[in-house]
C-alpha cells in the first residue's frame, strides 16, 4: 500500500482558483510542474451548462490554465489537483 490516510489529508499541489464571471479561462502560476504531471480540475458548483473542458499544464513556466467551454455569468470556483 502506498499511502494510507485516515483522517484529512493535505496535498502541497491543489487548491482552488476561481474562473471570473465573463471570462473562460483562469491560470495558476508558481506550481512545480513536470512533463509527467497531470492536472485535475473541477468546478465547485454548478454553473448553467458550462463546465471544465481542459486543465492544460506549462511545465517550462511552472503554471497551468483552466479552460471553461463558455464564459459562465457568476464567478466559479474551480479544484484542482496535481498528480506526478
Amino acid at each position: 500500500m502506498a499511502l494510507q490516510v485516515n483522517g484529512v489529508a493535505g496535498f502541497a499541489r491543489s487548491g482552488l482558483v476561481t474562473v471570473p464571471a465573463g471570462t473562460k479561462t483562469a491560470t495558476v502560476g508558481q506550481v512545480p510542474l513536470t512533463a509527467s504531471s497531470l492536472v485535475l480540475a473541477l468546478a465547485q458548483q454548478s454553473m448553467g451548462g458550462a463546465f471544465v473542458k481542459s486543465a492544460v499544464p506549462d511545465p517550462p513556466n511552472s503554471r497551468f490554465t483552466i479552460n471553461l467551454n463558455k464564459a459562465p455569468g457568476v464567478d466559479v470556483p474551480v479544484g484542482w489537483f496535481i498528480a506526478n
